[in-house]
């Protein structure tokens, strides 16, 4: 088995902590004995041995044709391939090898954005060593037009939030001695995500849009303010509100959150947000909830989309539910909270 490592510089604190990635990973072929012996041999966009590859994101979208070009130079041996960086890094390995017949996918999460509950350096160079021989699962993954995506998608209000909280989010400095160094500028992004949160909430065109959304042939006709689909929770220390999704049932669960004005609608995002929609007394009243298989969303006006992190603007989008389309990387002390039985 060949190992292909990618890794999203930019999302790691530091240069010292990405160096020492990239040392874990040759230390783990060259010292470790348990996979294969360095060659030395060095080929152009990363650094390769004849069992494993690193390859360095320089920017989106850039390792999907790369992962793909190498599982087909590869072919019929398999080929793991490692994201290590956020949920775009995971997102772009993902379509690089979905439905690539002898390719697995294990993602290690070391991403800095604020909603992400990244691994530190220690634990992520725990899992990597787990990861190179762990065993795989086949999986469900949802289809979202040009997009492949393993865990959630998300539309309207909720989505247009998340692409300002990224506005809102500033890259860390130099580590500096002084013990108060970064309150002001932490208060100051603080307030300016909060500022945004709330000029989301102030348009009308997401607050009070108006959908036509079929599932599985099945007509839905309301007026929800966010859509949120969820296949799987398989990204280690992810944030996921809903009850469990089962990856491996062939359905997607998707919440829809009514439109029931400014007050009611921020007091529902913050029960989703906390994992409490099906504990609120008018659970009804707020939200509703299905299952589905092939799930249709149009609107009037082009909406902001969140698929596995990367965001785009569609007013259509068609989603599927493809069974065990990808072999995921399952060690058994993996942080996944739950096994489908």
């Amino acid at each position: 088995m060949k190992h292909f490592f990618v890794i999203d510089p930019k999302t790691f604190n530091s240069k010292a902590e990405f160096d020492a990635i990239c040392a874990g990973i040759r230390d783990i072929f060259v010292n470790g004995g348990e996979v294969g012996a360095n060659t030395g041999r060095n080929t152009p966009g990363g650094k390769a041995t004849e069992m494993y590859r690193i390859f360095v994101t320089q920017r989106r979208r850039d390792p999907v044709v790369t992962i793909y070009n190498y599982l087909r130079s590869q072919s019929p041996e398999p080929v793991r391939v490692y994201a290590i960086g956020d949920d775009g890094t995971q997102s772009d390995c993902l379509n690089g090898v979905h439905n690539f017949r002898g390719a697995e996918l294990a993602t290690i999460p070391v991403g800095t954005f604020v909603g992400l509950n990244r691994m530190s350096l220690a634990t992520a160079l725990e899992y990597l060593r787990l990861y190179i021989n762990a065993v795989t699962i086949p999986v469900d993954t949802m289809n979202c037009g040009t997009i492949n995506a393993l865990n959630y998608c998300a539309v309207g209000l909720q989505t247009e939030m998340i692409v300002n909280a990224h506005k809102a989010y500033v890259s860390k400095a130099a580590t500096t001695t002084h013990k108060f160094a970064w309150v002001l500028p932490r208060m100051v992004r603080r307030f300016y995500y909060h500022a945004l949160r709330m000029l989301s909430l102030l348009r009308e065109d997401y607050l009070d849009a108006n959908y036509y959304i079929s599932v599985d042939g099945e007509e839905i006709n309301e007026a929800f303010s966010s859509i949120f689909i969820w296949n799987a929770h398989l990204y280690p220390g992810h944030f996921c509100p809903p009850p469990e999704p089962d990856y491996q049932d062939g359905y997607m669960d998707v919440i829809l959150l009514r439109s029931n004005g400014l007050f009611e609608t921020l007091n529902s995002l913050k029960l989703y947000d906390a994992g409490k929609a099906n504990d609120y007394p008018y659970n009804e009243y707020c939200f509703r909830s299905v299952r589905a298989r092939t799930l249709e969303i149009h609107s009037n006006q082009p909406l902001t989309v969140n698929i596995d992190g990367e965001t785009l603007v569609s007013a259509e989008l068609t989603i599927t539910v493809e069974p065990g389309a990808l072999n995921y990387v399952t060690p058994q002390t993996s942080p996944v909270r739950r096994r489908a039985s």
